[in-house]
């Protein structure tokens, strides 16, 4: 977070606007929409909003970084354009509570996600993350820097640096953080010149640390030579097809707001061994960063910190708010985006030959189909191949957007994961389902997922449920 005292910056900051495309094919825009100021006049106190999340619908939870209190908003979003039509803060927040009961103290809550039924905070003091049930605000769970032996490297924080940002994939398996600016024993804070590298961690589902990227920043946008320059990850969101989005913040010549497409697939795992002690004076490969949008913003009143992922909108791009900490007082700012991706590729399984779905050769695009590969890109699986009896084997992670099973068998250990906007799973024919798993949130929902033939994995079939993606 930034504080107040770089308030008598106003008046010396330039204002531009950067739009960066993405220039590869299949990587997603993100446009911009609008800005919208709103007062809270419901009494809720809520000030120094620091993280935003949605739970579905118009219904958002919002943290900030003075107390320990989520509170709760109603935000409505135009369906055609994706700009913000109102906004309020309800009266009364939920108070988040240790495990005994007694309300947290010393909190700098910064990231939050949602499930719907718990809600997890990033705080800054500690640094920390915390799970608490949704309703009452108890803790549930409780992560800290020594809670395993990869993260102890982020009792090198530098003050108010620390984990900034949160967010969760949408099927709860990945939840990631970041510090906000350089470890310590990482290396220095960013200049004019340079960006400052941080850590990008991520956790599986129950806050188990899997793998850590090195992730640079972008420069310090100009000096005023006020001593409050900084540039660093201020959230993260996590995209529904496995992809990972970075917000940036940049304080300079005005507040600059990027968001970036991260890319991990040649990152080193810097949370083993020797970068566990820091990474200076050692070679490693950062994730790499693709700018999808930026802009600049001439003042203090553009302090924009917290990112969630909202409602899918009509033509079927995705919305994006941002929230900003407004220092004081009760006049409140969000910043809409749209994130649009390029249409799905649609894959045939070629011939009515058995054979594995890692299988380039069988299918008709000559590459495997799983979302993200490459950058941005999503697959509609269709097995349609006609002249014989064929079984394709799953033994490991697939995501794709849509599969529609209609001659063949599916089988194997692996699991499925479908990248859905709306769906339910359909078995016309009473298709042959043996030992399925299947998670289906909104049953009511239309069918993108469906079966004409036989399904017979071992694994696991999830589909994803949207609302939570976002912190």
């Amino acid at each position: 977070m930034f504080r107040k005292s770089v308030k008598h910056l106003v008046g010396l900051w330039l204002a531009h606007l950067l739009v960066a495309s993405a220039h590869l094919q299949g990587a997603p825009t993100v446009l911009p929409v609008g800005r919208f100021d709103f007062v809270d006049n419901t009494g809720s106190g809520a000030r120094e909003l620091s993280g935003i999340t949605w739970l579905g619908g118009n219904r958002y939870l919002a943290v900030n970084d003075e107390s320990s209190i989520v509170h709760p908003m109603t935000i409505h979003v135009d369906a055609n354009t994706g700009a913000i039509s109102s906004a309020q803060i309800d009266p009364a927040g939920i108070w988040l509570r240790d495990a005994n009961g007694l309300p947290l103290t010393g909190t700098d809550l910064e990231g939050i996600v949602s499930d719907g039924q718990r809600l997890w905070v990033s705080n800054e003091s500690g640094p920390r993350i915390t799970m608490h049930d949704q309703t009452t605000g108890i803790q549930q769970q409780l992560l800290t820097t020594s809670s395993h032996p990869t993260l102890g490297v982020f009792q090198n924080i530098v003050a108010n640096r620390s984990w900034e940002s949160l967010t969760r994939r949408v099927d709860g398996s990945q939840i990631w953080t970041a510090n906000e600016e350089a470890l310590t024993v990482d290396g220095p804070p960013a200049t004019t010149t340079l960006g400052t590298v941080v850590r990008l961690q991520q956790f599986d589902g129950n806050l188990n640390p899997t793998r850590q990227w090195a992730y640079r920043t972008e420069p310090i946008p100009g000096s005023v030579g006020s001593g409050q320059e900084r540039s660093g990850v201020a959230d993260m969101l996590a995209l529904d097809d496995g992809n990972l989005l970075v917000m940036e913040r940049g304080l300079g010549l005005g507040f600059r707001i990027g968001l970036y497409l991260v890319q991990g697939a040649t990152a080193t795992d810097v949370s083993q061994p020797p970068f566990q002690s820091g990474l200076i004076g050692k070679t490693y490969t950062a994730a790499t960063k693709l700018p999808l949008w930026s802009t600049t913003f001439p003042n203090t009143t553009s302090n924009f910190e917290g990112a969630t992922l909202g409602p899918t909108l009509a033509d079927g791009s995705r919305s994006i708010l941002l929230v900003r900490d407004n220092g004081s007082g009760s006049s409140h700012s969000l910043f809409a985006l749209r994130l649009v991706q390029d249409p799905p590729v649609a894959v045939h399984w070629q011939d009515p030959i058995s054979g594995d779905w890692t299988d380039a050769a069988r299918w008709s695009t000559a590459a495997v189909p799983q979302n993200g590969a490459p950058v941005g890109t999503r697959y509609d699986v269709i097995m349609d191949a006609v002249g014989g009896a064929y079984e394709v084997v799953l033994n490991t992670t697939i995501n794709v957007r849509q599969l529609s099973l209609q001659t063949g068998i599916l089988t194997g250990e692996g699991t499925l994961v479908g990248d859905v906007t709306n769906a339910a799973v359909v078995s016309p024919g009473g298709a042959a389902v043996a030992t399925l798993s299947l998670m289906v949130p909104e049953p009511s929902a239309s069918a993108l997922l469906t079966f004409g033939a036989a399904l017979l994995m071992r694994g696991r079939v999830i589909y994803m449920r949207r609302p939570g993606s976002g912190s």
